[in-house]
């Protein structure tokens, strides 16, 4: 391949990134105002200012974008957590209280995402395909992978019960923590009326109690 041909192409696929995560961003603002169910493709095209056959491109239907959204928001998480989170000289249980701590930071600094997320879960709780949830438990099972690494890890160093089952702990964790933070989300504006403590309290003890369940 030519170098003039070589330019050409990845300026072609730059665009075509570009495009995709200027598509991806409007469609974030409209799921957030509206809610992702009342959003159509239409919509999307019409706030981009491009036509739906461009929408359909790059995604080939609402609810990817609106997985696209959501996978942007759980990188974005992953990419902030401390180095300590991969310390291999921290013991495992002390690396769960690092990504423990890190997901607290994260909802409490990022309330609209974790919205966005009782959103989601709506949407993804009504999809009847199965190859829909097949390829989007394929795409979003990096927040149990964590889990499980540590969990084995924790067994072998010795600050996790030793006959814990890697692939169970890890989805009891991810579970745990999606439940309480739609929780919290979902009754931020009364929580601390109706049980007279601090939610990040409540988050912080949360935590601590999973932690003693499978700690030595």
């Amino acid at each position: 391949m030519q170098a003039n041909e070589i330019k050409s192409a990845r300026g072609y696929h730059n665009h075509r990134e570009r495009q995709r995560g200027y598509i991806i961003a409007v469609a974030e603002r409209l799921f957030h105002r509206d809610g992702i169910e009342s959003v159509t493709i239409a919509d999307i095209a019409d706030a981009a200012t491009v036509t739906r056959a461009t929408i359909y491109r790059y995604f080939a239907n609402r609810l990817e974008i609106a997985w696209a959204v959501q996978k942007q928001y759980l990188d974005w998480f992953h990419q902030s957590l401390p180095s300590e989170a991969n310390n291999e000289l921290l013991s495992a249980i002390q690396r769960m209280q690092v990504v423990f701590i890190a997901h607290r930071d994260y909802f409490f600094l990022f309330p609209t995402r974790a919205q966005y997320f009782v959103q989601f879960d709506t949407v993804y709780a009504n999809i009847k395909d199965s190859e829909q949830i097949q390829e989007l438990n394929r795409s979003g099972n990096m927040e149990e992978d964590i889990w499980m690494m540590l969990v084995r890890i924790g067994i072998s160093d010795g600050s996790l019960l030793n006959h814990l089952e890697p692939t169970t702990i890890s989805a009891m964790l991810h579970t745990m923590i999606r439940g309480l933070e739609r929780k919290l989300t979902m009754s931020s504006e009364s929580f601390e009326l109706e049980f007279s403590c601090s939610a990040r309290i409540v988050y912080t003890n949360a935590c601590e109690v999973m932690l003693r369940g499978i700690a030595t």
